[in-house]
């Protein structure tokens, strides 16, 4: 989905950008556009936008429970809305490049929720 479209787009930029070979700021876009750490970027942004606005993570996001925002409430004359039914997800994704362990235990609660059981003391994760 997000990655392909990303990654077409930067292939017509850099073909586009082609055209000028002489031109300075050509090639100090081209540069930049293909050094690893905003190939990185772009990376990320396909990962978040597809876990966040794909068909599937559409599908499981419950609708808004009031359509009105910011105390426009009639029923409400503080601005307070009831957070009972308002359900909020985080989204956290673990990418590694070396063979070092994480350390952390994830594991699965009565509620049927992923939480953080243990963070090994000096492992990847307690050092971040």
């Amino acid at each position: 989905m997000g990655g392909e479209i990303t990654g077409q787009f930067l292939g017509w930029v850099l073909e586009e950008i082609s055209c000028y070979p002489e031109n300075h700021e050509a090639k100090e876009l081209r540069r930049i556009l293909t050094q690893p750490h905003f190939m990185a970027l772009l990376q990320a942004h396909d990962v978040v936008a597809h876990e966040v606005y794909s068909d599937e993570a559409l599908r499981v996001t419950p609708p808004p429970t009031s359509p009105y925002l910011n105390g426009d409430s009639p029923e409400s004359t503080n601005g307070d809305m009831d957070l009972e039914n308002v359900t909020r997800v985080r989204l956290v994704q673990f990418q590694k490049n070396t063979d070092e362990p994480m350390g952390i235990t994830l594991k699965m609660n009565d509620s049927n929720h992923c939480i953080v059981a243990r963070i090994m003391h000096g492992g990847m994760i307690h050092r971040q």
